[in-house]
């Protein structure tokens, strides 16, 4: 096991009605004015009302900010920084999902350092080390953004998706009520399930052998998505919604510590999310069968270990195992709904210029020399990908 720090602030309620304490929270931090960031999810569910009476009994000015789209939008982000300091906002609360967290961390990161372009956090100008107070209500669980450091936001100027890992702009609370859940779409159910997968992925899928406690924890994570997934997706079960609900989170903070991890996938399915303005979630499942197949060899005894120890897959050698333990994976995507490949994901597929333009974003036209650990892809390794997936 490889050295690492583990340290979030994060407070997080969890379990039924977690959101109605928002208001007795925030007041105790101080808190006296909250722009509420929402997603239209929120606006259904009726939450707005609700969060701002929780806030209003306390005695906090609520601001609203709507506008949050799937793929976090720059535009939007610098309209929210500037509400917050124009009205003097001391905490954003966020209400949705990832795209919203991911907004609301933005904005706080911004309003906090006003003589600072937020994109230039994004570019890797500017490290930024203070950010305003942050609440989030969840109301789907995939990302982990609730809890952990990480943002990625689209410039709509060239469609380009940047990410920003800055300690100050995790969550200070994460409401987390799974009852929320069973309000979900079936797509948005299982986009969660598969978006918590690729998280395990990326950090199970390594080079890295001696890592025995996160990798039984990451094995048993995976275990219980598969054999949840049907429940969740086709029931109302506040069991079932718990555990998806908790596995969002643990996925990000637990998974794969003392190892490497890879996210080469993401960084392939973030090209298409910004590029088509595709579901994150279902970029990744389009993207993650043809990369598995193009680097299992690297460390064969990996996929042939997943697919025995989470898939029950035993028969056969080393590399039987492993295809069968990819082919079955996509299996349960497309059992789910996802695509398993990009005329999926598109509907058509894709030109031979498209490709070459999603390879140039992906290596940031030059700037990038690899993406990936797994096995470390270079720009001729990404081309191939994206066009086998094509296929």
């Amino acid at each position: 096991m490889n050295e690492f720090e583990l340290h979030f602030t994060t407070k997080i309620i969890f379990g039924k009605g977690a959101e109605t304490s928002i208001g007795r929270k925030l007041k105790k931090e101080g808190v006296s004015s909250v722009l509420i960031h929402y997603d239209s999810a929120a606006e259904k569910l009726g939450l707005l009302e609700r969060v701002q009476g929780y806030l209003a009994d306390e005695g906090i000015q609520v601001f609203f900010h709507g506008g949050v789209v799937p793929n976090t939008s720059l535009s939007v982000i610098r309209e929210g920084i500037e509400i917050c300091i124009r009205q003097r906002i001391d905490c954003v609360t966020a209400i949705g999902g990832g795209s919203a967290i991911d907004s609301s961390k933005a904005i706080c990161v911004g309003a906090a350092n006003p003589d600072v372009d937020i994109w230039d956090c994004y570019e890797g100008k500017f490290k930024p080390e203070k950010a305003l107070k942050m609440a989030v209500v969840l109301t789907t669980a995939a990302t982990g953004s609730e809890t952990n450091p990480s943002s990625v936001v689209m410039k709509e100027e060239g469609k380009l998706k940047r990410s920003l890992y800055c300690e100050a702009s995790r969550a200070d609370y994460a409401f987390m009520n799974p009852e929320i859940l069973y309000t979900l779409p079936e797509f948005q159910k299982a986009c969660t399930i598969s978006d918590i997968l690729s998280h395990v992925f990326e950090r199970y899928f390594t080079q890295h052998e001696e890592n025995r406690i996160s990798d039984q924890c990451s094995e048993g994570m995976m275990r219980v998505l598969y054999q949840l997934s049907d429940r969740f997706l086709n029931n109302t079960d506040y069991d079932s919604a718990s555990e998806i609900m908790w596995a969002g989170t643990s996925a990000y903070l637990y998974c794969g510590l003392g190892g490497p991890f890879d996210w080469g996938t993401h960084n392939m399915g973030h090209e298409l999310s910004g590029m088509f303005e595709k579901t994150h979630a279902a970029t990744i499942t389009a993207m993650w069968g043809t990369w598995a197949r193009y680097v299992y060899k690297r460390n064969l005894g990996r996929f042939a270990r997943y697919s025995e120890a989470v898939l029950g897959i035993t028969e056969g050698g080393e590399e039987e195992k492993a295809l069968a333990g990819i082919e079955r994976t996509e299996q349960y995507f497309k059992e789910w709904g996802m695509p398993v490949s990009i005329p999926q994901l598109m509907g058509r597929p894709l030109e031979k210029e498209e490709i070459q333009m999603l390879t140039d974003k992906c290596m940031f036209f030059g700037g990038r020399k690899t993406v990936g650990n797994y096995l470390k892809l270079g720009y001729e390794d990404v081309y191939s990908i994206y066009t086998n997936a094509n296929m």
